[in-house]
């Protein structure tokens, strides 16, 4: 996480970890179908309070959540892909209430710590993402978004089908990640 001031916070292994029995990493489901990330309840709690102006408060359903301006300040959450990292955006990351019109940071306290649903990367995450589903290969292409314009570059078919392009705001360094199923929920 990188707040408004520049500082960048990384946060140890027992603040993500959760349930996750994986060593190495945190094994994430992509979901275009959720609106929030849910992640470790720690990690939840560890950006509340670091959040810029965010504001605890109890949902109507009973649990903890945070409140923060719909007028997001600058600054990123930052995520690690092996030796890759991408940076989203406080502003992507928003979920605003249209009933409401409230607005939270991204994240969504919930049952995941279980092991009764998987840790999910979802539309607050994807909206600073650009996303290639290489379902030929069982491959996931990642980097960060930018308006490049109009130069729209096919994808072919068979291994390496996603082209690398250096685009007009980086140097292109996708990332690549195999899928792997979830683990089989236990009792």
């Amino acid at each position: 996480m990188t707040l408004p001031n520049r500082t960048s916070i990384t946060f140890d292994t027992e603040t993500w970890k959760g349930n996750n029995i994986d060593p190495v990493g945190l094994r994430v489901l992509f979901d275009t179908g959720t609106p929030t990330n849910l992640l470790p309840n720690n990690l939840y709690f560890a950006i509340g309070n670091l959040y810029p102006d965010a504001i605890p408060y109890t949902h109507p359903l009973g649990f903890p959540a945070y409140n923060v301006s719909c007028d997001a300040p600058s600054g990123t959450f930052d995520y690690t892909f092996g030796n890759h990292t991408i940076s989203v955006s406080f502003q992507d990351s928003l979920f605003k209430d249209e009933t409401s019109g409230v607005c939270t940071f991204g994240f969504t306290l919930g049952p995941q710590d279980t092991g009764q649903i998987p840790y999910i990367l979802a539309d607050s995450f994807m909206r600073g993402v650009y996303m290639v589903f290489d379902m030929d290969n069982d491959e996931i292409w990642m980097g960060e978004t930018a308006d490049c314009g109009s130069n729209v570059v096919p994808i072919g078919k068979g291994k390496d089908a996603v082209p690398v392009v250096e685009g007009c705001c980086t140097v292109a360094k996708p990332t690549s990640t195999r899928y792997q199923p979830p683990p089989a929920p236990t009792a």
